[in-house]
């Protein structure tokens, strides 16, 4: 469980450090070794919805497995801020 914490934790700080520089973030984040890859993916999701897919190197995105078919399921699943709620309770 120290482990997690530790991922967790320091992932955290690289979010705290660079919340709007994604590169910057994820590259910090890997190069503080350990569970580097989790750390990434922790870091790059946090960033990333922060500053959105337009500021996310190109390069990043392309080499990722089937990119073209997650970024048209990112467009037909997001709903957007207009989503309305509708409470179940009377």
């Amino acid at each position: 469980m120290g482990e997690r914490i530790k991922t967790l934790a320091s992932s955290l700080w690289c979010f705290w450090k660079y919340p709007d520089f994604y590169k910057k973030a994820v590259i910090t984040a890997i190069k503080m070794g350990g569970d580097a890859d989790t750390r990434g993916a922790i870091v790059g999701a946090l960033v990333g919805n922060r500053v959105g897919v337009e500021n996310i190197p190109k390069e990043y995105i392309e080499v990722v497995e089937q990119s073209d078919l997650l970024t048209a399921l990112d467009k037909i699943l997001w709903i957007g801020p207009t989503l309305e709620l509708k409470s179940t309770k009377n």
